[in-house]
């Protein structure tokens, strides 16, 4: 908990001077940060003064824990396959490391909107908008760019822009180890499910990019870590730390408002299996919605000035992310949940000749059973914008 909790006032304090030189045009003024980040300084030297210098970390409790383990060499021995496991992402997570020192950010999505609006705050200082031919520069939420921008305004170069999310990896990771352990899982079972969300290849490929994807999932499990320990501890710092978790996710992402109607649901469950719990949960919705309003809402405010939508422009965001045609989405509720199904058995990887008498095998046993059904997945209809034309014989890529 205390090194989640540092992660979190740390991005918190970047965010919102980050939100504030954006208003006063000084996104690009190296002093003004730093006068910022002495104050909070200050002020947080003169709280830890004023309480007595509590522990910041409870080394205590650390010293205890890995005394629980045993030696290094025991470990291994006791447990070979997660040690081997353990190694592989340690090694996967410090090539990427090189990669974000070396390799300039480079993906399509960095390059046409991450990137390019902190190329335009960092020339003008401000988070006004400007004529762009991609709006969504201008309607996207910024708290991934305002950490990146921070990297780049004190070193000079993008050559640290990457480990924005290469430490949201690591820190979810922390998250699900926690959370693993609260739910009583053991101490091997837990890093065991922290190892395995590192490995999966969509997370390693995010975390040396400068996308956003990663960053909001981190501060998702972060917000979910914290409310699950108030579960036990009930101390109300918990659900300060879940709600600013939820507050920079909301500010990262439009997709986190999907978790939404997750967390209500969570909550509920919560206050049938503890009568008692009702007041912590209300207090956990107020303080969520306080930090949301602090350091998620600012982008979605500036949109609904600038495009009477918290989103952007209605024509934008009813485009390609949504339909506003409600039997447009009920058709892609029927056919695309059958045409992934049907990819589900996917032959890449294997030698080409090998996968084409799969694939044609999986057509000839498919394709026939959806026709007599009436779903013919070929169909030109329930596509995404209309671009990609499914076949029974494309690959899955």
């Amino acid at each position: 908990p205390s090194l989640l909790a540092i992660f979190l006032i740390a991005v918190a304090q970047i965010v919102l001077v980050g939100e504030i030189a954006g208003l006063t045009g000084l996104m690009n003024n190296q002093l003004f940060y730093l006068v910022f980040h002495l104050f909070a300084l200050s002020i947080s030297m003169g709280s830890w003064i004023k309480y007595h210098n509590p522990s910041i970390f409870p080394i205590t409790e650390l010293k205890r824990e890995l005394a629980s383990l045993g030696s290094l060499p025991g470990l291994i021995r006791k447990y070979p396959d997660l040690f081997i496991f353990s190694a592989a992402i340690l090694i996967a997570t410090l090539v990427n490391a090189l990669l974000i020192l070396v390799v300039p950010p480079n993906t399509n999505d960095s390059m046409t909107t991450h990137m390019a609006r902190i190329g335009f705050w960092l020339q003008n200082g401000s988070l006004r908008s400007w004529s762009t031919p991609y709006i969504f520069q201008l309607i996207y939420p910024i708290n991934a760019q305002l950490q990146i921008l921070w990297t780049i305004l004190f070193r000079g170069s993008d050559q640290f822009a990457g480990f924005m999310q290469w430490f949201a990896c690591i820190f979810a990771g922390i998250a699900i180890y926690g959370i693993a352990r609260l739910i009583k899982w053991g101490k091997a079972a837990s890093v065991f499910a922290a190892l395995v969300w590192a490995s999966f290849p969509q997370i390693i490929l995010q975390s040396s990019s400068t996308q956003n994807d990663l960053a909001v999932a981190a501060f998702s499990v972060i917000g979910m870590y914290f409310i699950f320990k108030n579960t036990g501890s009930r101390e109300e710092i918990d659900i300060w730390l879940s709600g600013l978790a939820f507050g920079l996710a909301a500010g990262t992402k439009q997709t986190w408002f999907f978790l939404i109607p997750g967390l209500i649901l969570f909550g509920i469950m919560l206050i049938l299996k503890q009568n008692d719990f009702i007041k912590n949960i209300i207090r956990w919705g107020l303080a969520t919605i306080v930090c949301v309003f602090i350091f998620g809402s600012g982008i979605y405010i500036k949109n609904w000035m600038d495009y009477q939508n918290p989103f952007g422009p209605p024509e934008v965001v009813t485009s390609d992310t949504t339909s506003s045609s409600i039997t447009s989405n009920l058709v892609k509720i029927t056919y695309n949940p059958a045409r992934h199904f049907y990819q589900l058995l996917d032959p890449g990887g294997l030698p080409s000749s090998v996968a084409d008498k799969i694939t044609t095998i999986k057509k000839s046993i498919y394709q026939p059973l959806y026709e007599a059904i009436g779903l013919p997945l070929d169909a030109p209809v329930g596509l995404y914008a209309d671009k990609n034309p499914f076949d029974y014989e494309m690959p899955t890529d």
